[in-house]
């Protein structure tokens, strides 16, 4: 059979294995010509081009009501990462006179732990430097995303190094013989203590009015660090003030963080001594850089990649390839071997795509919104060691000129938008081998399988 040379010359190489519907379609095995089928070749002196960049998202909405992370974490793949809490704090009941409570004796606040991100698996503790800070101004519906930040007191409810071990179960309170779940106790300052005892709260809003919230913070002492997870939802998150009754009795009384309040995570990055260092500070950061042997993919805003697929549509419109049907069409994205422990891949890679490309909306590609009722488009393949991402829907609607405008590049391009899955309550990253990856045979690979709905 004939073989269409493909250029594939910029910064994501790809490789277009074609067959007919009444051949193998089992993608990744080689296709022989003399049997039927369309071997396409990675040559030069043809009209596709595939490219990649690498950029950092600031605008990433951070907003959520468990799973936030609290830590730092460096590597010398993606730099460092550091997220800090921010969250309102409310009355269990609608009043509380503290009055007439009694005899303040602390405020404890708790964190819940729902899993830790640390260079392998086997970490699960680590001595960090925590501070709780009152938040000085109100925590509104603006704030939501990972580049916002709160004015805060100087004078901080806590400052002190704590051991976080996100398996310890043998934390037991003064006084009581239940053991409880792993968890972070931190005891408030008294000046905050006498300040509660010192009111009485009509109502949740009364007290959010004088007690903004909290910013907590936290920094590692080990090179590398860690980010644990806390469950702000969880029975053992809050605040507890303790207290003593004019009677003698001893009482306590729960400020929860409110499921309908308000709260996100501010997110620092540092590019500095990484293979990200082009990204630079936030200040100078350029909004992309090139993806040349390595694509870099992280959570938390840290790296996300942009795939334009540029000369598909001339490609599609080959003679010998008018009237075809695009059955199905696979990224395959191969795992860098400098990528570190597996624990540390996301789940899978979701892929977005925008309607312009100076539009800051993301937006599903077809497949993904198919696929949100069932499995998802892509996952990590453990025995080729690469994502595979379905792009078939996506790649008929573009082919079709769902995604053409006005403006003419966007008739001779298509974008899409690689993301790790989780998102926002975990710090999994991955390092994918770029287009001049010096083995050709991981480098990414678009196989597409199709069928001729003409005959001659």
């Amino acid at each position: 059979m004939k073989r269409l040379g493909l250029l594939l010359t910029s910064l994501l190489a790809g490789i277009f294995m074609v067959s007919c519907v009444n051949e193998d379609e089992r993608l990744g095995l080689e296709f022989v010509g003399d049997k039927g089928a369309i071997d396409i070749l990675a040559e030069e002196n043809t009209n596709v081009t595939i490219s990649a960049e690498v950029f950092s998202q600031d605008s990433l909405r951070t907003v959520a009501s468990r799973g936030v992370l609290l830590g730092s974490y460096r590597d010398n793949n993606f730099g460092r990462v550091t997220s800090s809490i921010y969250t309102q704090v409310s009355l269990s009941t609608e009043e509380k006179n503290f009055l007439v409570a009694g005899t303040g004796d602390s405020v404890v606040l708790t964190l819940a732990y729902s899993g830790a991100f640390a260079k392998d698996k086997n970490v699960t503790s680590m001595n960090m430097h925590i501070t709780v800070s009152e938040v000085m101004e109100e925590i509104d519906s603006s704030k939501t995303h990972a580049n916002d930040d709160l004015a805060i007191s100087p004078s901080p409810l806590f400052d002190g190094n704590v051991n976080v071990n996100i398996y310890d179960t043998n934390i037991m309170l003064a006084n009581d013989t239940m053991k409880y779940a792993p968890h972070m106790r931190l005891k408030l300052s008294n000046d905050f203590l006498s300040r509660i005892m010192s009111r009485r709260y009509e109502s949740g809003e009364e007290f959010m009015q004088d007690f903004k919230g909290i910013k907590i913070t936290a920094s590692n002492t080990d090179a590398s660090g860690m980010m644990v997870s806390v469950d702000l939802s969880a029975s053992l998150s809050g605040m507890t003030v303790y207290y003593t009754t004019a009677s003698g009795h001893r009482e306590k009384y729960k400020l929860n963080f409110p499921v309908s309040g308000r709260m996100f995570m501010h997110i620092d990055k540092d590019y500095s001594g990484s293979r990200l260092a082009g990204l630079n500070s936030k200040s100078t950061r350029k909004a992309s850089i090139d993806a040349g042997e390595y694509i870099s993919v992280a959570a938390l805003g840290v790296a996300e990649a942009k795939l334009d697929l540029a000369g598909l549509k001339e490609w599609h419109q080959l003679d010998s390839l008018k009237g075809i049907a695009i059955n199905r069409a696979e990224l395959i994205l191969p795992v860098a071997d400098i990528s570190g422990d597996p624990s540390t891949y996301p789940k899978s890679l979701v892929c977005y795509r925008k309607n312009q490309d100076n539009d800051s909306s993301f937006f599903f590609i077809k497949d993904e919104v198919i696929a949100s009722y069932v499995n998802g488009t892509s996952y990590y393949d453990t025995t080729i060691n690469a994502y595979r991402i379905l792009l078939t829907s996506h790649l008929q609607a573009y082919l079709n000129g769902a995604y053409d405008g006005t403006d003419a590049e966007k008739n001779k391009k298509t974008t899409i938008y690689i993301m790790p899955n989780p998102r926002i309550n975990s710090a999994a990253r991955v390092v994918l081998n770029g287009p001049s990856y010096s083995d050709p045979a991981r480098r990414p690979k678009l196989y597409i399988t199709y069928s001729h709905t003409t005959t001659d």
